[in-house]
C-alpha cells in the first residue's frame, strides 16, 4: 500500500514514515520548502519504497497529479501553516490544503485519509483526563487550537457526505530528535544539555502531556492502518500530565554534567489526554516514560545537530 504523508519532511512526519516502511509499506513524503535526508531513512532514500516530491498543497492540481502518478492508497495529512504565520494566511492555508487533500482523496478513491489534530484543542477545557468526546470550548487560547477545531470539523462533515473514511489523530506535546523549531521545553532543555549552556527557564509553561516522537509516530502508523475503527477522533500521547520539575529532573538523570536552575515555582501541571480509545482500538502502548525519553533524545542529540 502506498501511504502519502503531507508535511512529510517534519519531525514527525519523518518519524511517522520510519514507521510505515518498518511496516511494509510504500512511502510518499511531500514537502513544499523543506529538505532534509535524516539517518532514519537514508537507507530508503532514492529506492522503490520511500520517495519525495515537492508539492504545494494550494495547487489541488498538482497534489492529485501525483496521488494518481504513485498510485496512493490512503492518505496521512500532517502539514500545516509555520506557527509564526499570521491569522488571514494560516487559516487560508490550513483549510485550503484540507480542501485539497480530502478532494484529491475522494477523485481517487482512497482507502481512508487521517488528519493530525491537536491536544490544543482542549485549552481551557478545565483538569485532565480529557476524552475524545467531551464538547470543547467555544474559545480558543491560541492560533493552533482554534485552526485545528476548524480541520476536525471540515474533515469529519466532509467524511460524512461523501462516504470518505476521514480519521481524526489529536496529538500531544511531540518532543524528540529532528524537532528543530526549539518551540518546546523538552526540546530546548536536551540541546542546552548536551550544549553545555544554561537554558532560560523563567516563565516556562506547564509540561502538560509530553509524547515522545516514536512513540507518537508508532500510533499514528497503528491509527491510520487500522481497517476499522470504533471512533472518528483519537488522542494520541503519553496518558500523563508531566510537570517541569520532573522534565528537568529527567534531563538530569541523563545528563547530570547538566545544572539547570528553576527561576521560579513550577506552574501547576496542565491537563493530559485520556488514550483509552487508542490503547483499546489500535493497541497503542507508548513505550517511552518521560525518563526513556529524555535519555534517548539526549543520546541521539550527542551525535547529530538535531
Amino acid at each position: 500500500m502506498a501511504v502519502l504523508i503531507t508535511g512529510g519532511m517534519g519531525f514527525v512526519g519523518l518519524h511517522a514514515a520510519r514507521c510505515f516502511l518498518d511496516a511494509g509499506s510504500r512511502v510518499l513524503l511531500t514537502r513544499y520548502r523543506t529538505w532534509r535526508a535524516p539517518d532514519i531513512l537514508a537507507a530508503e532514500l532514492g529506492g522503490d519504497h520511500l520517495a519525495v516530491e515537492q508539492v504545494d498543497l494550494a495547487d489541488g492540481w498538482a497534489l492529485l497529479e501525483v496521488v494518481r502518478r504513485y498510485g496512493v492508497r490512503s492518505l496521512l495529512h500532517l502539514a500545516g501553516p509555520p506557527l509564526d504565520t499570521p491569522p488571514a494566511a494560516a487559516y487560508t492555508a490550513a483549510l485550503t490544503g484540507l480542501i485539497n487533500v480530502l478532494e484529491a482523496a475522494r477523485q481517487q478513491g482512497l482507502e481512508r485519509v487521517t488528519v493530525a489534530s491537536s491536544i490544543a484543542v482542549y485549552a481551557g477545557a478545565g483538569p485532565g483526563p480529557w476524552r475524545e468526546e467531551q464538547p470543547l470550548p467555544e474559545a480558543s487560547s491560541n492560533q493552533v487550537g482554534a485552526i485545528k477545531k476548524a480541520v476536525e470539523a471540515l474533515a469529519l462533515d466532509y467524511g460524512s457526505h461523501t462516504g470518505l473514511d476521514v480519521r481524526v489523530i489529536r496529538l500531544a506535546g511531540i518532543y524528540g530528535p529532528l524537532y528543530h523549531s526549539m518551540a518546546n521545553l523538552p526540546s530546548r532543555l536536551c540541546h542546552a544539555a548536551v550544549a553545555g549552556r544554561q537554558p532560560d527557564l523563567r516563565d516556562v509553561r506547564p509540561a502538560a502531556d509530553l509524547c515522545y516522537v516514536k512513540d507518537a509516530a508508532a500510533g499514528i502508523q497503528r491509527l491510520h492502518a487500522a481497517t476499522r475503527l470504533h471512533y472518528p477522533i483519537y488522542n494520541l500521547g503519553s496518558g500523563r500530565a508531566a510537570t517541569t520539575q520532573e522534565l528537568v529532573a529527567a534531563v538530569a538523570r541523563a545528563a547530570p554534567e547538566a545544572h539547570f536552575e528553576l527561576h521560579a515555582e513550577d506552574p501547576p501541571a496542565a491537563g493530559w489526554m485520556d488514550i483509552s480509545r487508542a490503547q483499546r482500538d489500535a493497541d497503542y502502548k507508548p513505550g517511552y516514560d518521560l525518563d526513556a525519553g529524555v535519555a534517548d533524545y539526549i543520546a541521539w542529540l550527542k551525535g547529530h545537530t538535531e
